[in-house]
């Protein structure tokens, strides 16, 4: 179970939380924003140019009766 003083460090930004976990971790709201946000909010910005450049390509796949099943 986590110390008291440990429950405060993990609520400040800093990357490193002092006196903590042995000196060896991320804070929690660090990694939450800096580790897990940050790359969704990337791919959230790139994602819709991505698919409007793939819908703008030429199809590549011919059609046929069995393309339902070979995806």
């Amino acid at each position: 179970m986590a110390s008291p003083l440990c429950a405060h460090v993990d609520d400040t930004f800093g990357p490193h939380a002092v006196n903590c976990r042995g000196n060896f971790d991320f804070t929690l709201l660090f990694e939450e924003s800096i580790l897990a946000i940050s790359p969704l909010a990337l791919l959230l910005l790139v994602a819709p140019f991505r698919i409007f450049h793939l819908l703008k390509k030429r199809v590549k796949v011919s059609s046929s009766p069995l393309l339902p099943l070979k995806l």
